[in-house]
């Protein structure tokens, strides 16, 4: 009994309440993303499949399905529609990988697996851009929505400045960046000015220390950090280009989920 009132509190509540994380199931998801990482990457090796740049764009269509598909679970809890455990964290994640999955079986019958992967990815990435419009008839927030926009863009321009001087500018490492980027600002928009809460644990300990926008530094310099050292210290591909995509992930992800919850206002 005492194990099941563990999980309730510390798992099921925060994520049915909106609480988000706390220090327990922050732990608990990331040593579930390190074992899962391992798991790949035997998985990779075991099918003998070599993540490369084009492997990178092909995952990401489906980054972006995890960030959308996140929003729309926030605008169904908004409108007074049941939350389902496969569109929140952590289901989500395995809705995605399943999203994933499948997608990567069907591509394996085109003659170009990548393309064939990064375009079914797309499409779904499509589908879900129109369903989040039609959801705007309830009301947006452009306003809010494109200033995020403009500061990301701004702030991109910087980090792209900054890899050049580093010596490591690449479409990807400035994709890596630019998905970070995209978290610290809607994150310091909505919360400084929309009244909107941080639920990650660490974020929220950081935003603590001064104003929302302080996040923003410290996601550019930790951003730059972590991309140089992956560049540089990675000894094998399949870990370089899995690592990259966690941070991709790690940014792109909740900063769509973020951005669209702005302009759906919700």
């Amino acid at each position: 009994m005492a194990w099941d009132q563990f999980i309730l509190d510390y798992f099921i509540n925060p994520v049915y309440t909106g609480e988000g994380y706390n220090v327990i199931n922050t732990i608990v998801y990331a040593v579930g993303l390190l074992l899962a990482l391992y798991a790949l990457q035997w998985g990779l090796k075991k099918f003998n499949i070599k993540p490369d740049a084009k492997f990178f764009w092909a995952v990401f269509p489906y980054i972006l399905i995890g960030g959308l598909v996140r929003a729309l679970a926030d605008y169904m809890a908004a409108v007074g529609l049941p939350k389902h455990w496969l569109f929140i964290t952590p289901g989500i994640y395995f809705l995605v990988f399943g999203v994933f999955v499948l997608s990567f079986l069907a591509a394996r019958m085109a003659k170009d697996r990548t393309k064939a992967l990064r375009e079914i990815g797309w499409g779904y990435v499509s589908l879900l851009a129109v369903l989040v419009l039609f959801c705007a008839w309830r009301g947006f927030d452009a306003t809010s929505f494109m200033a995020i926009v403009a500061m990301t863009a701004s702030l991109s321009v910087i980090m792209w400045w900054a890899l050049g001087r580093l010596g490591i500018r690449t479409p990807e490492n400035t994709a890596i960046c630019a998905g970070q980027m995209l978290d610290a600002s809607a994150s310091a928009i909505a919360i400084t000015f929309l009244g909107y809460f941080e639920q990650h644990v660490v974020s929220s300990a950081i935003m603590s220390l001064g104003s929302p926008f302080f996040f923003v530094p410290v996601k550019m310099a930790v951003a730059l950090g972590a991309v140089y050292v992956i560049q540089k210290q990675a000894n094998e591909p399949r870990w370089e280009w899995l690592l990259k995509i966690v941070v991709l992930t790690l940014g792109l992800a909740t900063g769509t989920r973020d951005a669209v919850r702005v302009f759906l206002k919700v």
